[in-house]
């Protein structure tokens, strides 16, 4: 019953955002004279971003870093600078669940010279926008913009009522080929309608473009935590996978951490000790350059679905990743090669978009273990 209660008063909020969306939103503005000639939207989580790392390079590639800006979040902002060191960068808040905030977010934006200025060309690599990212969008001057149209109703039916119309759009794809995910092939679709576009049909793979050249080492880097606490990888699962890594191929456990989870990681790590893995440390990876030096380094990635199995994807680093139901085939799975795979537990829920009725996440915590070590065997065996 308090479930019903909570969903409803979820569906109500959204639906009463609908008529501030459409008070709010924007006449359009011509920009007379352009800060950038070309605007890249992607304000959006870590993992997203990552996803449209390949897109970025291509248009970055195209018209030069020195005509560009790179719209995107502050939790995205230090990778963003990190793999596109030459790219002016434009932060913006991606997300608000009320819109009489994105008001106030509005008006201080109103003050900087993205916001005054605009740019020529407007790409929009934000393919599922909600009702806040419609009005950021809207709200900067452009001569002519580019995206895709929002999937109907596939999160919140609030999206049905977008107002937001770019100059050329296209329709989300309908499927993913082979190693994608839907995300991937939005990226690609939306390349293929901008100006000058080139036949490249892999272009949106997301591709690192620093490699550190770093040995293999022999521990398993693990990244147990996800953006939703369902996505959290349970330990007695991972204990067995400890086990199994320390005696069959002589691999030590090392907890990825950022300053935030230090403690809890720490606390995990004994844990960890206490189920009779044998080699478990805590290392903290404080920055973005820290942590992509791990992923190159770790013999194997083990993580959640969550932005650092998007950044060993793009490394192509050998790795294991959960994935759970909620958006299964949008954001993941995807693999640059044979080193990755992606582990889920079919459930006639799928699509729940975390709205779990059950009282874990089955999706992820029921992932038969023999599974979990197989595939980290065949993983393994690709170096050998």
């Amino acid at each position: 019953m308090a479930g019903m209660l909570q969903r409803g008063l979820r569906t109500a909020g959204a639906w009463a955002n609908v008529p501030l969306y459409h008070a709010q939103f924007p006449k359009r503005r011509n920009a007379d004279r352009p800060l950038r000639r070309v605007g890249i939207f992607k304000a959006d989580g870590l993992g997203d971003f990552i996803l449209a790392v390949g897109a970025i390079h291509e248009i970055v590639r195209r018209h030069g870093a020195e005509n560009c800006i790179l719209i995107t979040s502050p939790i995205a902002r230090e990778f963003a600078r990190f793999e596109f060191p030459d790219v002016e960068l434009a932060v913006v808040k991606p997300f608000s669940g009320r819109l009489w905030k994105t008001r106030g977010i509005l008006r201080e934006l109103s003050a900087t010279p993205l916001f005054q200025q605009g740019v020529e060309d407007l790409i929009s690599l934000r393919h599922h926008r909600y009702l806040h990212q419609d009005l950021l969008l809207a709200s900067i001057p452009c001569r002519r913009s580019f995206g895709l149209q929002n999937p109907p109703n596939a999160f919140d039916r609030e999206w049905a009522r977008s107002r937001l119309v770019f100059d050329r759009q296209r329709n989300w794809p309908n499927s993913a080929r082979p190693g994608w995910c839907l995300d991937l092939e939005c990226h690609q679709a939306l390349l293929e309608i901008l100006p000058d576009a080139v036949s490249n049909p892999e272009a949106a793979v997301p591709k690192l473009a620093v490699n550190p050249g770093l040995p293999r080492e022999p521990w398993a880097g693990v990244a147990p935590y996800g953006s939703h606490g369902l996505k959290d990888l349970p330990l007695p699962m991972l204990a067995e996978l400890g086990r199994h890594l320390a005696a069959r191929h002589q691999l030590s456990f090392r907890l990825l951490s950022a300053p935030s989870q230090l403690e809890r990681l720490t606390a995990d790590a004994a844990t960890l000790r206490g189920l009779g893995v044998p080699e478990v440390e805590v290392m903290l990876t404080p920055t973005m350059a820290d942590l992509v030096q791990a992923v190159h380094r770790t013999r194997l990635l083990v993580s959640t679905d969550t932005g650092t199995a998007h950044l060993g994807g793009a490394a192509d680093a050998p790795m294991i990743a959960f994935i759970g139901g909620a958006h299964h085939g949008i954001f993941a799975p995807w693999v640059r090669s044979d080193r990755q795979r992606w582990l889920d537990h079919r459930l006639p829920c799928y699509g729940c978009n975390w709205q779990c009725i059950h009282p874990r996440a089955l999706c992820i915590t029921d992932i038969p273990t023999v599974e979990v070590l197989q595939a980290a065997d065949k993983v393994l065996a690709t170096q050998a």
